[in-house]
């Protein structure tokens, strides 16, 4: 696995298991330092895609069934998944309008109610924020790695969580009312989490005052360099 032929592209591995996915990422990214996570089945070092797939063992008849149907189940949503991973190797050009409508998404799930109302001042508000965020994540970190942080509205701090296996949670807003659940997450190292909360993923951020963990919006994340 630590060397593959110039002309593979994407490789398919039988099995969408929350655990082996994690497993083969892991392994995967000790020989290939460069790989990162494209979505909560795949992965990518730049040049080959790994892509999990249900597994198809007639043992597993229900779960097939339903990754077939490619619905709102979670084999479904895995499915789905799958299909974006390799239609992003197919079509190159596709991986950027995926991009922009991951983010065109979470920006229309996250908006206000009352921007409804008010568009004159909720949208400057939320355009404000949303360019603050595009201008601190293309800026040029400095020295150390970035800090996350989101105030709450009774002025408690919220932090990136860290998980005991040294990694943080994201969430892809395209999975909808599902994307919060664990299944549906991906693991990413801190230097990742400022390019996926670009393309509209949600942080697991932790309240230092409650110990509460929340997904937060993109849009109500600071980032601090330096």
């Amino acid at each position: 696995m630590a060397e593959s032929p110039s002309r593979l592209e994407v490789v398919v591995l039988l099995s969408n298991d929350n655990d082996y996915v994690e497993a083969c990422f892991r392994r995967l990214r000790s020989l290939h330092p460069s790989m990162k996570r494209v979505n909560s089945v795949a992965y990518s070092d730049g040049r080959v895609t790994w892509v999990h797939t249900v597994h198809g063992s007639s043992l597993a008849q229900s779960h097939i069934n339903a990754w077939l149907e490619g619905g709102n189940s979670t084999q479904g949503l895995k499915q789905r998944a799958a299909v974006e991973a390799i239609s992003r190797v197919l079509d190159p050009e596709l991986d950027a309008v995926l991009s922009e409508a991951a983010g065109a998404t979470v920006e229309l799930q996250t908006m206000p109610a009352a921007s409804v109302c008010i568009p004159c001042t909720a949208d400057k508000a939320e355009h404000g924020r949303a360019a603050e965020l595009d201008q601190a994540i293309s800026s040029e970190p400095a020295h150390g790695s970035p800090r996350f942080e989101r105030l709450s509205r009774d002025g408690e701090l919220f932090l990136a969580h860290l998980y005991d296996d040294g990694l943080y949670r994201m969430a892809n807003p395209a999975l909808g009312p599902k994307k919060h659940h664990a299944a549906n997450q991906i693991s990413v190292d801190m230097d990742e989490i400022a390019g996926y909360l670009k393309r509209g993923y949600l942080l697991r951020m932790r309240g230092e005052r409650s110990n509460q963990v929340n997904l937060i919006s993109p849009s109500e994340i600071r980032i601090i360099r330096g």
